[in-house]
């Protein structure tokens, strides 16, 4: 059994490093509780065996979810996604790899995947607001701080609404707006205000509001999970 345990190797989901037994002539298992990983610090309770479940415990992002699942979830981190090389996000054929394929597909190798999922995680945007409401990015309310100041218009929020048009039936519309009406629904995010009235809320419940900057397009995008459909540009839905 020894024998064998010499041979094995464990990864850390982190950054990848190898922890080889035959080559460090201790077996993982052996190792302190409070043992951490050489290149990253990671805590031995991240590493797995070579060969088994390659994604961090509790991760929101991991290497089986595809490149369309990402744009939907967290828009804002396709700039990350597109720094490792991956810049056709928006074609049929990307939207359905996973995004272990994609960036196998540009030339990674599996320890450098599991370094750019890292990444993609810490990329992720803080949020505020929940399922009945609309949940706000940091990364959109800093956006919308930073737009306001450099139009003079820093007394001012920004207002979500939902309107008939667009390609596929309905359409965002965002607006600045001083103060609130009667019927809204008012989210303070880092010192800015999002207004929603009532009835925009009614499809926008539980929706999410980033701000994209990548090389297609720049703007507020809105992740709504009540729409049955979106056009291609993400402004219009049903």
């Amino acid at each position: 059994m020894e024998q064998e345990l010499q041979k094995s190797k464990y990864v850390c989901s982190v950054c990848g490093f190898v922890y080889d037994e035959a080559s460090e002539g201790l077996a993982f298992t052996s190792l302190a509780t409070d043992w951490s990983c050489p290149r990253c610090g990671t805590g031995k309770d991240l590493f797995r065996a070579a060969g088994q479940q390659k994604s961090v415990s509790g991760a929101k992002i991991t290497r089986d979810m595809t490149i369309g699942e990402l744009v939907q979830k967290y828009p804002s981190v396709v700039e990350k996604l597109q720094s490792f090389g991956v810049h056709c996000v928006g074609c049929g054929a990307s939207y359905w790899e996973t995004i272990e394929q994609g960036l196998g597909g540009h030339g990674m190798s599996d320890e450098q995947i599991n370094i750019a999922v890292q990444e993609l995680n810490q990329a992720i945007p803080a949020e505020t607001g929940s399922s009945e409401t609309l949940v706000i990015t940091e990364k959109a309310a800093h956006k919308l701080k930073e737009i306001l100041k450099s139009q003079n218009k820093e007394n001012m929020g920004l207002r979500i609404s939902v309107m008939p048009g667009g390609c596929s039936g309905s359409q965002y519309g965002f607006d600045f707006e001083e103060k609130a009406n009667p019927d809204d629904t008012v989210m303070n995010v880092v010192g800015v205000n999002f207004f929603v009235d009532s009835q925009s809320l009614q499809m926008l419940r539980g929706s999410k509001v980033d701000y994209v900057d990548s090389l297609q397009n720049a703007g507020f995008k809105i992740s709504n999970p009540n729409a049955h459909g979106t056009c291609g540009c993400g402004q219009s839905f049903n």
